[in-house]
């Protein structure tokens, strides 16, 4: 009552190498150990593994491959993680050259993290490749408020004798955490967040306000670098969508070779959307994969029954090898 599943496993256990042979829409492949294993159809999901793009590279003629790449990561940034580690924004802005995304944000030991983070990277994989993942990320903390600078110059004609750095009483105090106003407070004056200071709303001048303005909508964190390998979520990347036909999951160039999951170039933001990515992809290749099988041994038979019915295209071949 269920679709039939196609699996293809190009090699035995620890083989590193198999030679693979496809011949009028037949597979064959044949492992270092000896056994060989033989089918109609092959559904190609070996995820981000280096030899399945090998793979995909070589049959059929050569499909092409979008370099692989990280995408949903954290970014490292130096200095934050005994300042601020467990802190977290309801809603933040952040901006990578012309890319910017909103969400939830994360504070980390290591970094910036959290949906916003996430999103962001995953836009921007190309390009934070390409930077070799060092450059600046801009924080807003406050993306919904229109007026910052006009919110704090009315605190501060309100509240003239109360210390800017106070953590019981602050402008955007049900949006802001205390250590992240403190830690920005002493950023903008040019102080230690561990020093005392006895600065007070009335004394801070235009500029002042203004870089204060600045921390909480524009504060840059420069960053050196992305969690570990493994660490990121999903690969960007992978078998170009342009040799195939995303109706069936079938190769345009290998007639019965079917691709699924994260070996194709398609990756999503958090939510549960990659996971939904590989599990369509995976049914419509394998019951894609299923009717050809189907449709191959039937037109087997008719030219069994009818030797002198030619039904198809001529035979073709080729071998590949790992």
């Amino acid at each position: 009552d269920g679709a039939t599943k196609v699996d293809y496993e190009v090699c035995d256990d620890d083989d590193d190498d198999a030679e693979t042979s496809f011949k009028y829409f037949n597979f064959r492949v044949e492992t270092k150990s000896g056994r060989t294993h033989e089918a109609d159809a092959v559904v190609l999901a070996t995820g981000s593994a280096p030899k399945g793009y090998l793979l995909a590279k070589a049959l059929g003629g050569g499909h092409e491959i979008e370099k692989p790449m990280p995408s949903l990561f954290s970014f490292r940034v130096r200095g934050v993680g005994d300042k601020l580690a467990g802190l977290s924004l309801k809603r933040a802005s952040l901006t990578f050259d012309r890319h910017v995304q909103e969400g939830p944000l994360l504070f980390t030991h290591r970094g910036l993290s959290g949906p916003c983070a996430l999103k962001l990277s995953a836009f921007a994989a190309r390009r934070l490749a390409d930077v070799g993942y060092r450059g600046t990320l801009t924080l807003n903390a406050l993306p919904d408020e229109d007026d910052v600078l006009g919110a704090l110059v009315d605190y501060k004609q309100r509240h003239p004798t109360q210390e800017v750095r106070s953590p019981k009483k602050r402008p955007f105090a049900d949006t802001i955490p205390k250590r992240l106003w403190t830690f920005l407070v002493a950023d903008c004056l040019e102080e230690e967040s561990t020093s005392s200071s006895s600065a007070r709303w009335g004394d801070l001048d235009k500029s002042k306000v203004r870089a204060l303005r600045d921390a909480l909508t524009a504060r840059p964190f420069a960053f050196d670098g992305r969690d570990a390998n493994k660490d990121e979520f999903v690969t960007a990347g992978g078998v170009s969508l342009k040799d195939v036909d995303t109706r069936t999951m079938q190769s345009k160039k290998t007639p019965g070779l079917y691709f699924a999951g994260e070996l194709l170039d398609v990756d999503a933001v958090t939510g549960g959307f990659n996971f939904q990515a590989c599990w369509t992809s995976g049914f419509l290749a394998g019951t894609s994969a299923a009717d050809f099988a189907l449709a191959r041994r039937r037109e087997q038979e008719r030219r069994h029954h009818h030797p002198g019915v030619v039904v198809g295209q001529e035979e073709s071949s080729s071998t590949t090898k790992l």
